[in-house]
C-alpha cells in the first residue's frame, strides 16, 4: 500500500497513515534489494494462490466447506499480490507520487481499498475455519447451518471486510502535495474533520479498533477454539475395539489439519504483529516511534514480512495439506507430460458416529478436506 510520510493525523509526529504500512523511501541498494525480495514474494503469492483456487475450483471431491474457506483466504492473499505489492515497489521509487485527475481517485481510491480488504477477509476466514473444525470434531452433529452455507459465510466475510474498510474509500484520494507541482495518494483526514484534535482522536481509535477487532480478538477464539479441539484430539480415549482402527485414522487425520492450522495462525499472528506495533508505537507512542525507524531496515523489513504472509500461506497448504499436496504434485506432472499419481485414501470422514448403532455419518465427503 502506499504510504504516507508527511503529516500523520492522530500522531504529533508529521505524516498520514494507512494501517499497512509507513515505509520510510528506500534509495540506492536498499530500493534494489527491496525490489527484488518483492518480485520474489509476488512470484510465490500470485502463482501460489492461482494454484490453491484452481484446485478447489477444478477437483470435485475437493469442494468442501473447509477448502472453500480455503480459497476465500487464497483471494485476500491474492489481492496482495495483485495491489499492495506493486504499490510498495513503485513506492520504494516515487514514493506517493499519483497520477493527477479523475482517473488518479478512483485508483488510489480502489487501489487502497482492495488492497487492504485482505487483512480483515484473512483473520474472518481464520475465526470461520476454527468454528468448522470445532463443530466438526467436537459436535459433529449439531446443526450448524450458517457454517456450513458456504455462500453465506463468504458474503459474510466480504461484506465485513468491504465495511470496515469503507472509509479507505472516503480518505484516500490523489491530491497535490505542497509543492503543487506533484500529485500524491494519500488518507485525507481533514474530508472527516477541520479539527486538527478531533482528527487525532479519529484516527488513533480507527487504527486501534483495527487492532482489537481484527488482531487481538479473532486471534483470542481462535486460540480457545483450537484448545478445545487440541484436547478432545490428544486427551481423548477411544472406546471400544471394533471401529477402533478406523477412528484412530481419523483421529491421525485430524490432528495434521490442526497441526496446519495452527501453523497457518501462528504464521498470520507473527507476520503482522510487527505492522501493528509500529502503527500503535506511531499513534500513541511518536518518539519511541521516531526512534525505532532510524535503525536501518527495520521499519521496511516489518512491512515485508507482513506483505510475505500472502506467500507464505499458499506454500503452507500445498506442503502440509495431503490433499492439496497431491493435487499440486498431478500439476506439476501434467505440465511435464507426465501421467498423474493414483487417487490418495480419502480415509474416513472427520464427522465420526461413535458406533454403528448411533447413525449415518454426516458428511463422508468431508475427508476431502483432510
Amino acid at each position: 500500500m502506499a504510504i504516507n510520510n508527511s503529516a500523520i493525523e492522530g500522531a504529533p509526529v508529521n505524516a498520514t497513515v494507512d494501517p499497512v504500512k509507513t515505509l520510510k523511501v528506500e534509495r540506492g541498494d536498499t530500493a534494489a534489494w527491496m525490489t527484488l525480495l518483492y518480485v520474489g514474494i509476488f512470484i510465490f503469492g500470485f502463482f501460489g494462490n492461482i494454484t490453491i483456487i484452481y484446485i478447489v475450483a477444478s477437483r470435485r471431491r475437493m469442494k468442501s466447506t473447509f477448502n472453500f474457506l480455503i480459497v476465500n483466504m487464497a483471494i485476500g492473499d491474492l489481492l496482495v499480490s495483485l495491489f499492495i505489492i506493486p504499490s510498495e515497489v513503485k513506492f520504494l521509487y516515487l514514493k506517493q507520487a499519483w497520477l493527477p485527475g479523475g482517473f488518479g481517485v478512483v485508483t488510489c481510491k480502489f487501489v487502497n481499498f482492495a488492497g487492504v480488504l485482505s487483512i480483515a477477509a484473512t483473520i474472518i476466514t481464520l475465526v470461520f475455519i476454527s468454528l468448522d473444525r470445532y463443530f466438526a470434531i467436537l459436535h459433529p452433529f449439531a446443526h450448524v447451518p450458517v457454517i456450513r452455507n458456504t455462500k453465506l459465510v463468504t458474503s459474510i466475510i466480504w461484506i465485513v471486510s468491504s465495511l470496515y474498510f469503507s472509509l479507505y474509500l472516503v480518505l484516500f484520494d490523489s491530491v497535490p502535495d505542497e509543492t503543487g507541482h506533484t500529485w500524491v495518494c494519500k488518507m485525507v483526514w481533514t474530508y472527516l474533520s477541520d479539527d486538527r484534535q478531533t482528527r487525532i482522536l479519529i484516527s488513533r481509535a480507527y487504527f486501534m479498533t483495527t487492532f482489537v477487532v481484527l488482531y487481538l480478538i479473532p486471534l483470542a477464539i481462535i486460540a480457545a477454539l483450537y484448545i478445545l479441539i487440541g484436547r478432545r484430539l490428544w486427551l481423548h480415549k477411544i472406546p471400544g475395539e471394533t471401529t477402533s482402527h478406523q477412528k484412530r485414522q481419523s483421529q491421525a487425520s485430524k490432528r495434521k489439519v490442526l497441526r496446519m492450522l495452527i501453523i497457518v495462525v501462528l504464521t498470520f499472528a507473527l507476520c503482522w504483529l510487527p505492522t501493528h506495533i509500529m502503527h500503535l508505537l506511531m499513534f500513541f507512542f511518536a518518539e519511541t516511534y521516531l526512534k525505532l525507524i532510524e535503525v536501518d531496515h527495520l521499519e521496511s523489513s516489518f512491512y515485508f514480512l507482513s506483505h510475505a504472509n500472502s506467500a507464505i500461506n499458499p506454500c503452507l497448504y500445498i506442503f502440509l495439506n495431503q490433499r492439496f499436496n497431491h493435487e499440486f504434485k498431478n500439476i506439476l506432472r501434467r505440465l511435464c507430460c507426465r501421467h498423474p499419481l493414483e487417487d490418495v485414501n480419502t480415509g474416513q470422514s472427520v464427522y465420526q458416529t461413535r458406533n454403528s448403532g448411533e447413525g449415518k455419518m454426516l458428511m463422508s465427503a468431508q475427508s476431502s478436506s483432510i
